[in-house]
């Protein structure tokens, strides 16, 4: 019965910084959608990333996760400053360029626009359920933060043994399913973080609810096309 009231005991101020903390961190991640778009437009029209990607493939993977978790590691180095927002907006910008070839081929469909909006709208509406499941601070996800770190280094070292040498598009395709339930689970995980009080900067949860909703998106999105074609 203690546990239900501590649990249940973040009124007034508390509750208030919590929600505060959630908006903050939904209207960085609605934001960071800009320069993620402007990403994207200027892949699909120069064709750069994608040009790299099949020329050197081994060059531009080891870019990628190289900018990928430097950045990453350096916007939760400076959560706290201005510097941290600066650094979240280029991440999103080159996860933005990382999308052209995946645009581009969707793009190349006869119902590519219609592809998109599919996976978009599917992302959007999974990640309304999610955080509403994780915005209840009954429940408890923090089991969840135990596996994540593990199951994420098993994927990266899956996608890289298939995106260098395997090349394998099954592959391809049942990581894409797997990637959506486990980030599903961050979401979870990390909403539910906040309204439990385990998290009180909204710029590391909105880079991890950023992540996941890229990864849900493009995962999505690969399987509509590979199911059409």
């Amino acid at each position: 019965m203690n546990n239900y009231y501590q649990t249940d005991a973040y009124t007034g101020v508390q509750r208030e910084g919590m929600h505060k903390v959630l908006r903050q961190a939904y209207t960085l991640v609605a934001l960071s959608l800009i320069p993620t778009i402007i990403g994207a437009f200027i892949s699909v029209q120069t064709n750069v990333v994608l040009n790299l990607m099949v020329s050197s493939p081994i060059i531009f993977f080891i870019g990628f996760m190289v900018a990928f978790y430097g950045l990453s590691f350096a916007i939760e180095a400076n959560k706290t400053s201005v510097t941290g927002l600066v650094l979240m907006f280029v991440f999103t910008f080159l996860m933005g360029m990382m999308l052209g070839p995946l645009l581009t081929l969707a793009l190349k469909s006869t119902n590519g626009w219609q592809y998109i909006g599919i996976a978009a709208g599917g992302t959007a509406g999974l990640f309304l359920v999610l955080a509403i499941l994780g915005g209840d601070k009954t429940k408890d996800f923090s089991p969840i933060g135990k596996y994540v770190g593990a199951l994420g280094i098993v994927m990266i070292i899956t996608i890289a043994l298939n995106f260098l040498f395997l090349k394998m598009p099954m592959i391809n395709l049942i990581l894409s399913m797997l990637i959506i339930p486990f980030s599903g689970a961050i979401i979870l995980w990390r909403v539910n973080s906040v309204v439990r009080g385990g998290e009180d900067n909204y710029i590391s949860v909105a880079l991890d609810i950023y992540i996941a909703l890229y990864n849900i998106f493009s995962s999505l999105l690969r399987l509509i096309l590979a199911s059409n074609d």
